[in-house]
Parts: C-alpha cells; structure tokens; sequence
C-alpha cells in the first residue's frame, strides 16, 4: 500500500496518528509477534495475510472476527508504509519538527520523534556514561561545555548506515532536555520558566530600560 507525502508535517502527522490508532487497539502486540513467529514461513501472499490475520486473533483482548482483523491488518501495512516515509525525513527537517514540537510543549510528539533520530541511543547514553565517569564529582562544567559535549557524544553514535550532522545532533540534545523537563516539572514550575522565558524575550527585544 503506498501513500504519497508531500511535506514533512504530513508524514510526521501520518505516522503519529497510526501509532495512536495501533496503541488504541486492545492487542498485546508481543503475543501478536509470538503467534505470528510460531506460524512458520508462508509460501504466499495470502498466506502471510491469513497468517497475520490470525495472530492478531489471537492477540486480541476481546473476540474478533477475520473480517475485523483484516481491517487491523491494513493499518499495520500502512503504520509500516508511514514509518519508512518517516525514515527518510531529511535532517534539516527533522530539525525543524523538533524545535516545533520543543517550542509547543509537546512531550509525545518530541519522544515519537526523537525515535526517528540516526542516532543510537544505547550507545549515547553509554557515551555519556564514560564521560561523567571521566570528570570528577567536584569539577564545574558550565551549561555550554556539557552541551557542546553531549552533541559531540551523540555526533559520534550513529545507528548503522547513518550519520549524524552537528545541526540535527543540537537539535536532539536539547529535545531531549525538552522531553524530560516537560515530563517531569508541575505545572507550577512550567509556568514560572515560561514567565522567565517572556520576560527574556521582551529585554532582549525592547532593551533593559524600555518600561514595558
């Protein structure tokens, strides 16, 4: 099944909106991938439809019928075909989308998004790992040497096959921070940095002696 996509807030949108639709649904999907595996190879086409048909049966929490599983079975095709549009955003965009869903406040739709990032997050974290271990508890590094060094760590933590541009490794360090913060402040303390945040804009925009 093949749709066409003709900007990248399509293809983001798309691919959010089947996760949700799959995620809605009242199917264990590692016993799906389980009755699936124990299915054996399919010599067909329609084997692997039947096939996948009845493994989400077979998974689901309540009873289906075939005809029901089919329509599942549709999604998941273009839940897949979504997800390989997704892969091919280009950095430059994904930068874009980032700093947009950062800039909303939009904790879900920066974790979806940082899935599509290049970058290996195992072999990030194990990264950062090394270098906390390599400064000592007492030593003072300022907010700007830990994030020129956190984009470096990621820089060097492709996943296989891809890279990661300096531009898009900033991007995802600081939607990361983002995330966090979004998932873990109240409310109260959100609206306090917001109030910072305006108030910054507004001296920087105005000048320190306008009234306003």
């Amino acid at each position: 099944m093949t749709h066409t996509v003709t900007t990248t807030s399509e293809a983001f949108n798309r691919l959010r909106s089947l996760r949700a639709a799959r995620d809605s649904l009242p199917i264990d999907w590692s016993r799906f991938n389980d009755l699936f595996g124990e299915a054996g190879e399919a010599d067909s086409l329609e084997a692997v439809e039947a096939r996948t048909r009845a493994a989400i049966v077979g998974a689901c929490a309540r009873s289906m019928t075939d005809e029901q599983a089919g329509t599942v079975a549709d999604l998941l095709v273009m839940l897949a075909d979504a997800e390989d549009e997704a892969a091919d955003i280009p950095p430059g965009e994904l930068c874009a989308v980032l700093r947009e869903l950062s800039a909303a406040g939009d904790a879900d739709g920066l974790f979806l998004a940082l899935t599509l990032s290049p970058h290996d997050g195992t072999a990030y974290a194990d990264r950062l790992r090394e270098l906390a271990d390599s400064v000592g508890p007492e030593t003072k590094v300022d907010a700007a040497t830990v994030r020129a060094e956190q984009v470096r760590a990621l820089m060097a933590c492709p996943k296989p096959g891809r890279i990661v541009p300096e531009e898009l490794a900033g991007a995802i360090v600081d939607s990361i921070a983002a995330w966090y913060r979004l998932k873990t402040e109240t409310p109260e303390q959100r609206a306090i940095r917001e109030a910072f945040a305006e108030a910054r804009r507004l001296v920087d925009t105005l000048g320190e002696e306008d009234p306003r």
